[in-house]
């Protein structure tokens, strides 16, 4: 760990060699992988660090897991159109009404055990098929059905039930049943609550998601990093008041927070945040303090045991807003230090734009709560930046003032939905939809904030991406 730049530990160096090569498989046509490759080849050379040989490492990763999905899915999708069975994992399913055909989402397999290939796939069952009713969260299905392949993975049609096996998964099972209760104790408010708490968007409305990525708040409708930090951080302060032992508190909140994460179905923004919030704790534990970069790479490249997930928007924001606050964080110690350490002629003669800087940061209390926070805001939103601008085609120019506006919402809505939910699941139905009911207005606030910084004239700004 002696070789670091710019005082980087060499584990950022090689992350981000690794980050770099998955990235860039699918960059192939633009040429940005050969001149990674001369990049890396160049530093290797001048440096002789081994780091930069991680790079054609995953451009060969990257490429084997692409051409194994690739493979898998025609090999799932020749079985579909050759009337083939295959086996379904159910996710979710909505029964329909009516003559309304029952439609389901969930991940086909060609075999129940051991399956060789495994893919996304979403389910219209043939609206005679009575046994597809029945169908539970976490049920496994054999099916025939004509299967379409899409962006995704497999989109099945007329499909009908050959076989149900007896029993569910029990966390699909557990999760479809929280989602039951949302939408009972919630109401209008479910698709929100559900995208907050069990990582649920597909009841997410278009016009609803629209505003949010106007508003610069779109991470937002997703459980990421932020979202798990705030749930930490909740655990650990109503252990503090209740004078739990420190040596107990923070195994106990890392062991809810990896179950929390486990019941969602690992997602890998949710995962990135585990791992960071469990190397910090790991660290305090152990009085071995570690580099903010360091947390920040082991998070960030654990989820990439499946390399395709580099392509994940959430893994994408998670990442690139983390590594915006470390960087902002480090920003505003360097910038706070030299107008500090600015003497009081250096502040009378210096240009204007100097003075300003001076001034900005040297407050304290609200004022420089607000200044580090808009900071923030303003890194964040530059580093994710060409995410958002690729994934929505759109620029929110208000997002570092909507964020700073939002956070605090977010702050008390995440562990008061919480609240409300296990109220929901404890307390019979007359009673309830109390908390529940409670927590409108938080969420009321949220939906006026989006609104408010979407309407804000010239704070979206329409772009076209594209890599030619």
């Amino acid at each position: 760990m002696a070789y670091a730049l710019y005082g980087m530990p060499s584990l950022i160096h090689a992350v981000a060699w690794w980050l770099a090569g998955l990235i860039a498989d699918t960059w192939w046509q633009t040429g940005w992988p050969w001149a990674l490759l001369a990049l890396a080849g160049a530093v290797l050379l001048r440096t002789h660090r081994l780091e930069p040989l991680l790079l054609p490492a995953a451009l060969l990763a990257a490429w084997s897991g692409r051409t194994e999905r690739e493979q898998c899915t025609r090999v799932l999708h020749e079985r579909g159109v050759q009337h083939g069975a295959l086996w379904l994992v159910v996710l979710d399913v909505d029964s329909g009404s009516g003559r309304q055909p029952t439609r389901a989402r969930g991940t086909v397999a060609d075999a129940r055990v051991r399956a060789h290939c495994e893919v996304s796939a979403t389910v219209q069952f043939a609206a005679t098929d009575s046994s597809a009713r029945r169908l539970r969260a976490g049920a496994t299905v054999r099916l025939v059905a004509r299967a379409l392949r899409t962006t995704a993975g497999l989109r099945l049609t007329d499909a009908a039930v050959v076989q149900v096996v007896a029993g569910r998964r029990p966390l699909i099972a557990w999760r479809a049943e929280l989602g039951r209760v949302i939408d009972a104790r919630f109401r209008s408010r479910a698709p929100l609550v559900r995208a907050l708490l069990i990582a649920d968007q597909q009841g997410i409305p278009p016009d609803v998601r629209d505003l949010y990525a106007d508003a610069g708040l779109v991470h937002l409708l997703s459980v990421s990093g932020l979202h798990v930090a705030i749930i930490a951080s909740a655990l650990l302060t109503l252990g503090g008041a209740a004078r739990v032992p420190r040596a107990w508190l923070d195994p106990m909140a890392m062991t809810v927070v990896a179950l929390y994460i486990v019941l969602l179905g690992c997602p890998a923004p949710a995962v990135r945040s585990g791992v960071m919030l469990a190397v910090m704790s790991l660290s305090r534990g152990l009085q071995r303090p570690v580099h903010e970069w360091t947390a920040l790479a082991l998070g960030a490249v654990l989820p990439t045991i499946d390399p395709l997930v580099v392509h994940d928007l959430g893994w994408q924001l998670s990442v690139a807003g983390m590594a915006s606050l470390v960087a902002a964080r480090a920003l505003r110690r360097h910038w706070k230090a030299g107008a500090r350490s600015a003497t009081a002629s250096m502040r009378r003669h210096a240009p204007a734009p100097r003075r300003l800087w001076y001034w900005l940061f040297t407050r304290r209390g609200v004022a420089g709560w607000f200044v580090a926070e808009m900071t923030t805001g303003v890194v964040a939103t530059v580093v994710t930046l060409p995410i958002i601008a690729w994934t929505f085609g759109r620029v929110s120019t208000v997002a570092p003032l909507s964020n700073i506006a939002a956070g605090p919402v977010v702050g008390a809505l995440q562990p008061a939905l919480f609240l409300a939910l296990l109220w929901g699941l404890t307390v019979p139905s007359a009673a309830g939809s109390w908390l529940p009911d409670a927590t409108q207005p938080l969420m009321a606030l949220l939906d006026g904030v989006a609104r408010l910084a979407a309407s804000v004239p010239g704070g979206v700004l329409p772009v076209a991406p594209t890599l030619a």
